[in-house]
């Protein structure tokens, strides 16, 4: 797809690696795909308006993000979502089974985060029989980034970490995950284009559990009491139940900046 000045189109390029796939992608810029209420009700039109409900775009299915309780909501912010650090997050996820079964599972973040004084959750899954995290992706005060993985209920996490440095509060980042149950066996995670992390995944290679997400947040953890709230702002994001090529990782890098 081009635009009318004849380069790539991003949303254009990101809405044909989704096509006909149940993978998805989020816009927090866009306040077409921004509500106030849990519901979907209430147009969010100007800075400060309460966040309490997110859509996704492309693909085969539509998802969403909700936060029910009205203290808890992040707020538009002019250029995206804004989350406070001390209680706002996405406390429910439209599709519980997104990960039941999944060959690999892949999640893509361009955000800024406001402080490091505190470590943060960028988003966590959790399966529904033993409340274990599946998947999370966690910021530390260091500016490390840790992806945690584990395949099997009751299975082994295991830690891909990266170097500290990495994330800088005020700086943009893109942050890219992959966790590659099915073929490889590895997790791995890049920021801004660059490999920062591998680790071999504890449970060995297969797909997912077959188990509903207890919890998926985003911007806290998993916790029955959440914490380590995100303190920031995210622009961008996507959820695949895949691996991508180097080329099209590019691309839906490309788009999360965009």
């Amino acid at each position: 797809a081009q635009s009318s000045g004849g380069s790539v189109d991003p949303d254009a390029a990101i809405a044909a690696i989704l096509l006909g796939t149940p993978d998805f992608a989020i816009d927090y810029t866009n306040t077409a795909n921004l509500f106030q209420t849990a519901g979907g009700t209430g147009a969010v039109t100007a800075p400060a308006d309460p966040v309490g409900h997110v859509n996704s775009q492309w693909g085969n299915t539509a998802y969403s993000w909700q936060q029910s309780t009205s203290g808890s909501r992040p707020a538009y912010d002019g250029s995206g979502v804004a989350y406070d650090g001390i209680a706002s997050h996405f406390n429910a996820f439209s599709s519980p089974g997104f990960t039941n079964t999944a060959p690999a599972l892949s999640t893509c973040h361009r955000l800024e985060v406001a402080s490091l004084a505190t470590a943060m959750y960028v988003f966590g899954w959790s399966n529904s029989v033993v409340t274990q995290s599946i998947h999370f992706l966690r910021i530390n005060t260091d500016g490390s980034i840790n992806f945690s993985v584990r395949r099997l209920n009751g299975g082994t996490q295991s830690f891909a970490n990266s170097a500290a440095g990495i994330v800088t509060a005020g700086v943009p980042i893109t942050i890219f995950t992959e966790a590659d149950y099915n073929g490889t066996g590895v997790a791995r995670v890049w920021a801004d284009g660059a490999l920062v992390a591998t680790q071999a995944i504890a449970d060995g290679v297969g797909l997912t559990s077959a188990t509903d997400a207890a919890r998926m947040r985003d911007g806290a953890d998993l916790a029955n009491t959440p914490a380590f709230y995100f303190s920031g702002t995210k622009f961008k994001a996507l959820g695949a139940r895949r691996t991508f090529s180097d080329s099209d990782r590019a691309t839906i890098e490309a788009w999360a900046v965009a």
